[in-house]
């Protein structure tokens, strides 16, 4: 929607033969300034020679093999890593948003698994990591967390590299849809939709908290700085949370 209220709806197309092997139909009705689409599977025959039930799943497998092949050959030993971390290595690091029965459900899951899911989800079209589930609820935990430890580093703005987009707002629509279905839309130019979800308000005190050891180890280490060292880190610290402060992106509108 533009400054002048003007609305351009962007319809993509998959692909016939990749995630999500499907095909789309465009409905158009101009007296009522409205759009209706419809996605349609292709459908797997045995003349394709595919060995799986459907053709989506064919292409999700694929996906998936893909990207664990890739892997293993990530420098300085991260594939490893990257391939054993669960929920609960890093929920440490995040706001308490779970339950002690949510985070039972999920503290053993793989995080590849759950951010693989996520890409599946988001190319398909059907993100179900809603802010209401576990997983959700923990991603979206985990962004804050990350932002919070980015913005705590005073030197560097590393939001530039990102577009001037926190972590958590590039996360959040890779997790759901919260506006227009994508698969099968049925949207008026005039009447813009509103959220079907409430995203919830996460405030997280990892960058705090990495602040106060970096000064703490300061302390210890250069003891002929002390006074500066105490009182920089923390004084840029707070002065570049002010300039972020500035910024289109704002934490309170979570």
């Amino acid at each position: 929607s533009s400054d002048a209220g003007n609305v351009l709806c962007d319809v993509t197309t998959p692909s016939l033969v990749f995630l999500p092997p499907s095909w789309r139909t465009a409905e158009i009705f101009p007296e009522e300034h409205r759009l209706k689409t419809q996605t349609v599977p292709v459908e797997n025959t045995p003349e394709l020679g595919v060995d799986a039930p459907t053709l989506k799943e064919h292409f999700v497998n694929e996906f998936i093999d893909g990207y664990r092949r890739k892997i293993p050959n990530m420098p300085y030993g991260l594939g490893k890593v990257i391939m054993a971390a669960e929920v609960r290595h890093v929920y440490p690091l995040c706001p308490r948003v779970l339950t002690d029965a949510e985070y039972r459900e999920i503290k053993d899951l793989k995080l590849f698994d759950i951010i693989i899911n996520c890409a599946v989800n988001m190319q398909c079209g059907d993100g179900q990591y809603t802010p209401d589930t576990p997983v959700g609820k923990f991603m979206l935990a985990l962004a804050t967390a990350a932002d919070s430890l980015i913005d705590a580093q005073p030197f560097i703005d590393l939001r530039k590299k990102f577009l001037g987009y926190s972590c958590r707002e590039i996360v959040e629509p890779m997790l759901f849809n919260n506006y227009i279905p994508d698969n099968n839309a049925d949207f008026v130019f005039d009447r813009l939709p509103e959220r079907n979800y409430s995203v919830p308000a996460i405030k997280s005190h990892a960058g705090d908290v990495l602040m106060c050891l970096l000064c703490a180890l300061a302390l210890v280490i250069a003891p002929a700085g002390r006074i500066i060292t105490a009182a920089a880190l923390p004084a840029l610290t707070i002065l570049k949370k002010r300039r972020l402060a500035a910024k289109p992106y704002h934490p309170e509108r979570y």
